[in-house]
């Protein structure tokens, strides 16, 4: 099924683009350049790769062609949150992590996973047409923006 996208390049979004991406970059660099990933959540890191695969499932079927500044930043942000659990999980790995941090991040991901069908239900029209991707990408990109 082809999507309509309408995806509209204003300065807003491009600069909102460019500072994730430079938050990314400055994060690697910091954990590089320290030699240690000291203060840098490992759960918070692995909630935001949660929430890039769930919002950015439509890489595998749309053209990369019609939105390459999208495509590429998205594989950014895949890779990049990726490489960060790469890095404070085997390269430097130490973490201060408490069995309490990891029990509240496995509630919430648990509680927004449970949610996210009922919250569309809720407070949008059913389509039949909706996707359980979408019904993912809606609720799941609301740990991005609280976190």
């Amino acid at each position: 099924m082809a999507e309509n996208h309408h995806y509209h390049y204003n300065v807003f979004r491009i600069l909102g683009d460019l500072s994730h991406t430079a938050s990314k970059c400055i994060l690697i660099w910091a954990i590089h350049s320290s030699r240690s990933a000291e203060g840098v959540s490992l759960i918070t890191q692995i909630l935001y790769a949660i929430v890039f695969c769930s919002r950015y499932l439509d890489l595998f079927w749309s053209n990369p062609a019609h939105l390459p500044w999208n495509f590429v930043l998205k594989l950014f942000y895949l890779g990049s949150s990726f490489y960060i659990i790469g890095l404070m999980t085997r390269v430097f790995a130490r973490t201060r992590e408490t069995e309490k941090a990891w029990k509240m991040g496995s509630y919430y991901l648990g509680i927004s996973a449970a949610a996210a069908p009922l919250v569309l239900l809720i407070f949008k029209k059913w389509h039949p047409h909706y996707r359980f991707y979408k019904v993912r990408k809606q609720d799941l990109g609301r740990i991005e923006v609280d976190d």
